[in-house]
C-alpha cells in the first residue's frame, strides 16, 4: 500500500510541475466557495469510496455471488446435458424472477428455520383469508390448522407454467397467495381466471381426479398442502370420523363447485366458441417485435450506453467551453446522439419485447403500457429537440449547451445500461465479470464523471468576463480549450481527491 501511495503522489506532484498550481483567485469569492465545496464533497466522496471498497473487499456482496455462482452450475449442466433452448430460457427466467422476488432465496428452505410456533403464526397472519374459504380447514380446531400450516410448502412458480391437469389425480391443494391463475379445458382453452383463491378444493376434499387444467397467468406465489400430509393430520387429530361425517354433510357445496365448472366446460364445448378461442390464444411472436436476447439488442443497448456516458461528458463541456460558438461536426455529433435517443423511444414503444416478473411480454400494447407507466415520461423529456431548435434559430453559445441539459434525465438508465452490457458480454463469451467488479466499475464511473463536471464548472467560473479570475492569474485566457480543459480537470482531480 505504502508504495502504491508514493507513486501516486510521484504522479501528482510531476504533473504539478508540468501543469503549475491552479488555485482559486483569492479575490474571487464565488471561485474559492466553489474551491471550498468541492473540497469538502471530495472527502466525503473519498470516505464513501473507501467504505465501499471495504465493503466489496470484506463481503464480496455475498447474496449476489453465491446466486450468481448456482446460476453458473446450472447453466453450465444445461450446456453439458445439451438441454433444447426453450427449456434453458424457462430455467434462467426461474431464477431470474427467484433473484428479483427473493434476491435468490429460496422461502421453502428459509421457512424450515423458524421455529413451528413462529412459522404457524406468519403463516396464519399470511394465509388467514384463504384459510376461512377452505373446505372442512374453515370449521377445525386452532391445534389442527397450526398443523395443517406446518405442513405447508411455498413456492414461486413462473408465467404460463401448468400446475395439474385435467384427469389427473388430485395430490395438493394449492392456495394461490399472488399471482393469477387460468383455468383451461382438455384442448387447452381458457373459460376463468382466479386469483387469491384456493385452488383444486373440490377433487382434493373428494378424492376425485381434476374436472380442468390450470396454468398461472402470470408470476405467482404459491402454498401447497399434499394429501399426504393431509391424511397425517386428520390421522394425528383423530378425525377419521368427524372428517367423513363433515364430507357427508357439506357435500352439496363441493357439488356446486364442481358443478359451476363443469357447466362452464360444457358450454365451450357445445359451440364453435371453443374453436375461435383456440385461434386467439396461439402464443406467437407479432411480426417486427423485437426478443430481448436478440443480438440487435445487445448492439443497441452498447450503443445506448457509449451514448449516454458521451453525453455525460459532452454536454457540461459545451456549457463551459463554447466561447466563440459550436462548430458543426460537434453539432452533427448532437443531432445524431437525438434522433438515437428518438429511435429508442419508438422501439420500446412498438417493438422491444420485455421480461417482466419472469415472464415474456410479447404483444406490443402489452410492453407499450408497461413502458408508458414507467419509463416513458423521463425518455420523452429527454428527446426534446430544444437545442436543434435553439441552432436553428441561431444560439450557439454556452447557451446551447443548457438546451441540451435536458438530455441528463438518460443517465437515470446508465447503471441499467451498464448490467446490461456486463450481462452480454458474460452470455456471449467465457468472460465473467463479477459483481464486486461491476460496483468497482460504477464507482469508477461516478468519481469520473463528477471530477468532469466539477473541472467544467471551474472553468466556467474562471471564464466570467469583467472579473479577476484563476484563468487571468494563471495566464491561460489565450491557451486553447483542449489547455485549459487539462488545467481544469487537473484542479477537479487534485481538490476532490
Amino acid at each position: 500500500m505504502n508504495v502504491s501511495a508514493d507513486v501516486i503522489e510521484l504522479i501528482f506532484l510531476t504533473l504539478n510541475g508540468l501543469i503549475g498550481d491552479i488555485t482559486a483567485h483569492e479575490d474571487s469569492i464565488i471561485e474559492i466557495s466553489f474551491a471550498t465545496v468541492i473540497l469538502v464533497i471530495g472527502t466525503a466522496i473519498y470516505t464513501l469510496v473507501i467504505a465501499l471498497l471495504e465493503d466489496i473487499v470484506s463481503q464480496l456482496d455475498v447474496t449476489s455471488s453465491l446466486h450468481k455462482m448456482r446460476t453458473d452450475k446450472i447453466d453450465s449442466y444445461c450446456e453439458l446435458e445439451a438441454l433444447p433452448d426453450g427449456l434453458k430460457i424457462k430455467i434462467d427466467a426461474h431464477y431470474d424472477n427467484l433473484w428479483q422476488k427473493q434476491l435468490g432465496v429460496n422461502g421453502n428452505k428459509i421457512l424450515t428455520f423458524f421455529p413451528s410456533s413462529f412459522k404457524t403464526e406468519m403463516l396464519l397472519d399470511m394465509m388467514s383469508p384463504l384459510l376461512h374459504q377452505t373446505f372442512f380447514v374453515k370449521d377445525c380446531t386452532t391445534d389442527f390448522v397450526a398443523q395443517v400450516l406446518n405442513f405447508m410448502k411455498y413456492e414461486l412458480v413462473l408465467p404460463d407454467d401448468t400446475l395439474f391437469n385435467e384427469g389427473e389425480r388430485c395430490e395438493s391443494l394449492l392456495f394461490l397467495y399472488k399471482g393469477d391463475v387460468d383455468l383451461l379445458t382438455a384442448k387447452g382453452v381458457k373459460f376463468k381466471t382466479l386469483s387469491n383463491c384456493v385452488l383444486g378444493d373440490a377433487s382434493f376434499f373428494g378424492f376425485e381426479p381434476h374436472l380442468c387444467s390450470a396454468k398461472t397467468a402470470d408470476a405467482c406465489e404459491i402454498f401447497s398442502f399434499s394429501m399426504e400430509s393431509f391424511i397425517v393430520c386428520i390421522h394425528d387429530n383423530h378425525l377419521s370420523k368427524d372428517y367423513a361425517e363433515y364430507l357427508a354433510q357439506n357435500k352439496i357445496n363441493l357439488q356446486k363447485s364442481k358443478e359451476s365448472v363443469a357447466k362452464m366446460i360444457r358450454n365451450l364445448k357445445s359451440s364453435k366458441m371453443e374453436k375461435m378461442m383456440v385461434t386467439e390464444q396461439k402464443d406467437s411472436v407479432p411480426k417486427g417485435v423485437i426478443l430481448p436476447e436478440a443480438f440487435s439488442r445487445y448492439i443497441w443497448e452498447f450503443l445506448l450506453l457509449v451514448q449516454t456516458i458521451s453525453v455525460t461528458f459532452i454536454i457540461p463541456y459545451e456549457v463551459s467551453f463554447l466561447n466563440n460558438g459550436i462548430e458543426l461536426p460537434l453539432f452533427v455529433i448532437d443531432t445524431v446522439m437525438d434522433l438515437v435517443f428518438m429511435m429508442d423511444v419508438y422501439a420500446r414503444l412498438k417493438k422491444f419485447a420485455i421480461m417482466k416478473d419472469g415472464f415474456l411480454v410479447l404483444e406490443p400494447a402489452e410492453f407499450r403500457s408497461v413502458y408508458l407507466h414507467n419509463d416513458f415520461g423521463g425518455d420523452a423529456l429527454s428527446v426534446i429537440p430544444a437545442s436543434f431548435i435553439g441552432y436553428l434559430c441561431g444560439i450557439r453559445d454556452r447557451r446551447y449547451g443548457l438546451l441540451r441539459m435536458l438530455q441528463f434525465v438518460r443517465l437515470r438508465h446508465f447503471g441499467k445500461y451498464l448490467n446490461n452490457f456486463v450481462e452480454n458480454i458474460s452470455a456471449r463469451t467465457k468472460f465473467t465479470i463479477s459483481t464486486a467488479q461491476l460496483r468497482i466499475m460504477q464507482i469508477f464511473f461516478v468519481v469520473l464523471f463528477l471530477c468532469h463536471w466539477f473541472a467544467c464548472v471551474f472553468h466556467l467560473l474562471g471564464n466570467m468576463s469583467g472579473k479577476e479570475t484563476w484563468l487571468i492569474t494563471d495566464e491561460s485566457m489565450a491557451a486553447s480549450n483542449g489547455g485549459r480543459y487539462l488545467r481544469s480537470f487537473y484542479w477537479a482531480l487534485y481538490t476532490g481527491k
